[in-house]
């Protein structure tokens, strides 16, 4: 399964489109040190569930 999610990234301090194919995302989420304020990560995090 495919998800692309747009939303703010503050690692890169910009917007940004992230791929999630098969619980993996193409960014760093899993190391990323906002993971718990990203709202990117928290959708990421609702696909995990």
């Amino acid at each position: 399964m495919e998800e692309f999610i747009t939303g703010y990234c503050r690692c890169i301090d910009k917007s940004r489109i992230v791929l999630v194919e098969d619980g993996e995302a193409d960014c760093a989420f899993a190391n990323c040190p906002y993971r718990e304020t990203c709202e990117i990560g928290k959708r990421i995090a609702q696909l995990e569930g």
